[in-house]
């Protein structure tokens, strides 16, 4: 993981910055799956990080009658669409945080 730090410009330099605001089917932050950030001081150091998006993008539902998903996921007689596409920053945080893993024990969600 140490090996893993990023120059302050290298999201931009890459094209891995989002633009806001981002699609609500996109897994915008690491909170949202319920998995801890491999990298959580991101945001300090490098340009573009979004890190916590705002939790408005996506809602846990607090009551029985709170729609998981939004409204355009669901089509009559049918399930609700669950499209789960990471943002870039969020899919370039698991691979970083998957190099050189040889052991499911290895991965930061299994150390601790």
């Amino acid at each position: 993981m140490n090996g893993a730090k990023l120059g302050a410009d290298f999201l931009h330099k890459y094209g891995l910055v989002d633009k806001l605001p981002l699609p609500p089917f996109n897994v915008n932050t690491f909170r949202q799956i319920c998995i801890e950030d491999p990298f959580p001081d991101d945001d300090k150091v490098v340009k573009g990080s979004l890190d916590d998006v705002d939790d408005s993008i996506f809602k846990v539902p607090n009551d029985v009658g709170d729609l998981i998903y939004g409204k355009s996921r669901f089509l009559k007689h049918m399930s609700p669409w669950q499209v789960y596409i990471p943002r870039k920053e969020i899919m370039f945080k698991i691979m970083r945080a998957c190099i050189e893993v040889k052991e499911p024990n290895e991965l930061w969600i299994n150390k601790k």
